[in-house]
């Protein structure tokens, strides 16, 4: 009994409403089902049809509150797996505390997606800046057809440029993405039960090493003179996210170099600063904030003694 792996994710608002997004077909394994059964609380029950809206089969995923809310509200919840479908299915069904919240019915065939992607398109990529990716989708039963868009680095390896919509062009901005000598763009395309993909050949990005992140101060925060200032920062890698260190170095317009590492307590005179945060002896790029050091707001000046 051949079978497809189809994503399931939506958010159920109450207890007759699922508000469900657009499925896709993967190479992964289904979600196990819900461990308390099918009649356990938060789990919603999908059924697998078949062209006469007969049951194929019926699977529990379980679901989980996304807020909390007063008693007398309903909580929306979420619902989030992967779930092994016939590929005689001809629809689904989901039900959730006794109601029947949602249905989908699937298209015979599946979509079709063009990527545009050129040789200037990809010394574009390398040159660094934003750039829009653009492509088509057609539908042989002229069904709704929602695409999520991929970029995939030999470090990060696949990972969303956005969510899944009717969009057919998305801007991307190479200064802000994984680099490498074999990066790619991908579009996934669905009906909903059939997924179309359409791929570039690898092309080069440019590396950026690591990026420093000013934890505190904060950007634009006004400091007191005379007072410790606590200097908190971190860097992540782009190409790499195993790869950490602690080898960061300050710098202050006013003041010069200020200190090393992740954590400090420093100083400042007064002014406006311009500090910097970045990784020493390693390509990275740099983090600012601007502060402003003045006198204590709470100090006032010494009155003139009374007669």
């Amino acid at each position: 009994m051949a079978a497809r792996s189809l994503t399931i994710a939506g958010v159920l608002l109450d207890a007759r409403t699922l508000r469900l997004d657009p499925s896709f077909v993967v190479d992964e394994a289904p979600t196990p089902p819900a461990e308390g059964g099918p009649d356990a609380p938060g789990v919603v029950l999908i059924e697998s049809l078949d062209a006469g809206g007969e049951t194929l089969e019926v699977t529990p995923v379980d679901t989980a509150p996304l807020c909390l809310l007063p008693s007398d509200q309903a909580t929306p919840r979420l619902l989030a797996g992967i779930v092994a479908v016939q590929d005689r299915a001809s629809g689904l069904r989901f039900h959730y505390q006794g109601y029947a919240v949602h249905e989908v019915r699937f298209p015979t065939a599946g979509p079709k997606v063009r990527l545009r992607w050129t040789n200037d398109d990809a010394e574009a990529a390398l040159s660094g800046g934003l750039r829009m990716i653009e492509w088509s989708t057609s539908h042989p039963e002229n069904a709704d057809v929602a695409s999520l868009p991929m970029f995939f680095s030999e470090g990060r390896g696949w990972q969303p440029l956005g969510l899944a919509s009717a969009a057919t062009a998305i801007p991307i901005d190479f200064d802000d993405v994984p680099g490498g000598e074999a990066c790619r763009i991908r579009v996934l395309a669905t009906d909903g039960a059939h997924t179309a993909i359409a791929e570039t050949q690898p092309f080069r990005v440019r590396a950026k090493g690591y990026q420093a992140v000013i934890l505190a101060p904060d950007d634009g925060a006004r400091l007191t003179a005379d007072a410790p200032v606590a200097l908190a920062g971190q860097a992540f890698h782009w190409e790499d996210p195993e790869r950490t260190t602690e080898d960061l170095e300050w710098t202050s317009t006013l003041d010069g170099a200020l200190g090393t590492g992740p954590l400090l307590d420093v100083s400042l005179s007064p002014g406006d600063h311009v500090i910097t945060l970045r990784v020493a002896g390693e390509e990275s790029r740099p983090a600012t904030v601007v502060v402003t050091v003045g006198p204590d707001p709470c100090e006032r000046p010494d009155r003139e003694p009374r007669d």
